[in-house]
């Protein structure tokens, strides 16, 4: 076999293992959150979520710019769907898992220690109402909370209510939370269709696998 023989084959033999490593993996669709729930945030978190996701070698996420065209075209008009929605988004953008959530707000809970009235500890935290549907049966394979918080030690004086903490600490908090926040539900994401996936793979214990077409997530 002539040199330029063996490279041509070697170049469709090598696209071929490269087509069936992408077809082996998960396709995702990560349609966003409610803008409507911490519209300052939300689209940071969309964006990190997003970016995780595509770094995951395991998964095949679509990009941001097809989940746009699907909103453009009048196909998608809210991030929030149901199986109703399922035949239309599959075919047209073809995932098999369609992601969507919403924030709850930032909140914070202060202890003082029982023997040391001037030692705090403030305890930060937020969470997301995230649900992942399975297009090929229409179930709603995860539907529950992901949280995140952090804490701080304080001396005498407890932070003040969150309404009246100045705008810088407010989006100190914000800017915190969300992030943290943003890497454990594209963590969650990963672990439940990894999960799902996998050979004889099953649903999430915190799924919710109900095939209602109506079932929307609680609001936050």
């Amino acid at each position: 076999m002539s040199p330029i023989l063996k490279t041509l084959l070697a170049c469709v033999l090598g696209l071929g293992f490269l087509f069936l490593e992408a077809k082996a993996k998960p396709t995702l669709a990560f349609l966003g959150l409610n803008p409507d729930a911490q519209p300052m945030i939300y689209k940071k978190v969309e964006n990190q979520i997003q970016k995780k996701l595509a770094a995951d070698t395991a998964l095949m996420i679509f990009p941001a710019e097809d989940i746009a065209m699907l909103f453009s075209k009048g196909i998608l008009k809210s991030t929030e769907i149901n199986s109703m929605d399922l035949p239309n988004l599959s075919k047209a953008l073809g995932a098999q898992y369609f992601i969507f959530g919403s924030l709850e707000p930032v909140n914070f809970v202060t202890l003082r220690a029982k023997w040391k009235r001037w030692a705090l500890k403030t305890t930060w935290s937020q969470s997301m109402q995230l649900r992942i549907l399975e297009a090929a049966s229409g179930k709603v394979i995860f539907d529950g909370p992901v949280a995140t918080k952090v804490e701080e030690k304080g001396f005498i004086n407890a932070p003040d209510p969150w309404e009246k903490l100045s705008s810088l600490e407010r989006d100190h908090y914000l800017q915190k939370m969300s992030s943290l926040l943003a890497v454990e539900s594209a963590n969650q994401i990963a672990k439940v269709i990894k999960e799902k996936s996998a050979p004889g793979g099953a649903d999430s214990s915190a799924s919710k696998t109900s095939n209602d077409p109506g079932s929307k997530p609680a609001s936050p």
